[in-house]
């Protein structure tokens, strides 16, 4: 990989017209684009340069330049750290057995923020950075050192002859990745529950499962639970069954479905749109998952099935 030149890379690139990856293979040498951020931006922003290739869907528009001499070095020492963390792969996967290191009633912490998790590693996104709202908000330390999801939501609407609902603010989780950047997802299979001790201002919240698969049709589905907070000053500990979760295509609740697939979680995220105007407050100490062993239940909801004309089901 070393020996690609720069001008190669750069005929490869204009022959695809595209300016996306060089290759679809696991590792690329390019940066990672949104359509809410430029080149220089994301580049110069996390000055690291091995990541994967585009999310489903997301287009970009602004001209690439392949990296230069100096960034491509970078780059190659960057595959010692990529390396390490192979290693550590595959002593995790010879030593993990789902059944002697889950047990029943323990909370294993995901995100513990305020001891390992950063919430600056954190996406947040608004109706304002789509385009079409006024809404903020932010995701970062608070005073107790934990993590805070605040920010002001507005249901005002752009006058542009086309928007008819405003209101929306939202943060994910960093994207699960393997070493050399490859596409991993969340492995929550031998889990039951979703765990979390928050402090709220009263308002409801959408927790959301990404479901998204290789198909275009699938890029935009999410399993969704309301996350129902009380205010005050006191902690509250929230634990939702997997099994409650129900299936959603661009935030519409869908009228086939079926259960989370949670040992192939493609990202985590909460939301806000309860089309209630004002300043929000969502204060987070963890986030984990919890196993009952006398959980049984597949899925809350019926999952609707009629006779074709062949007569199956």
């Amino acid at each position: 990989m070393a020996s690609i030149s720069r001008k190669c890379a750069n005929k490869v690139l204009q022959s695809l017209k595209c300016h996306e990856y060089v290759s679809r293979s696991s590792f690329h040498l390019y940066p990672k684009f949104t359509h809410r951020y430029t080149t220089e931006e994301l580049y110069k922003g996390t000055g690291n340069t091995v990541y994967e290739d585009f999310e489903p869907g997301v287009g970009r528009d602004d001209g690439f330049k392949v990296p230069s001499k100096k960034e491509w070095k970078q780059t190659m020492k960057n595959l010692s750290t990529e390396f390490d963390r192979w290693v550590a792969e595959r002593k995790e996967h010879l030593m993990y057995d789902p059944v002697l290191d889950v047990h029943h009633g323990q909370v294993y912490r995901v995100f513990s923020f305020g001891r390992t998790e950063d919430p600056a590693k954190w996406t947040t996104l608004t109706d304002a950075d789509e385009g079409y709202g006024y809404s903020t908000c932010e995701f970062t330390t608070s005073a107790n050192g934990c993590a805070v999801f605040r920010g002001d939501l507005s249901t005002q609407i752009v006058p542009d002859g086309m928007t008819f609902r405003s209101g929306f603010a939202a943060i994910r989780a960093p994207k699960p990745t393997k070493s050399f950047q490859r596409k991993s997802y969340y492995e929550w299979g031998p889990h039951t529950h979703l765990v979390l001790r928050v402090r709220g201002d009263g308002r409801t919240y959408t927790l959301l499962l990404g479901a998204s698969g290789q198909l275009d049709t699938s890029w935009y589905n999410a399993h969704a639970y309301p996350l129902y907070t009380r205010g005050g000053p006191y902690w509250q500990i929230s634990k939702i069954p997997f099994t409650k979760f129900f299936l959603t295509h661009k935030g519409y609740i869908q009228d086939k479905q079926w259960e989370p697939q949670t040992a192939a979680i493609s990202s985590f995220g909460i939301s806000l749109m309860d089309d209630v105007d004002g300043p929000f407050h969502l204060e987070i100490d963890y986030i984990g998952l919890e196993t009952d062993i006398l959980h049984e239940e597949i899925h809350a909801y019926e999952m609707y099935k009629h006779e074709n004309a062949l007569g199956d089901c």
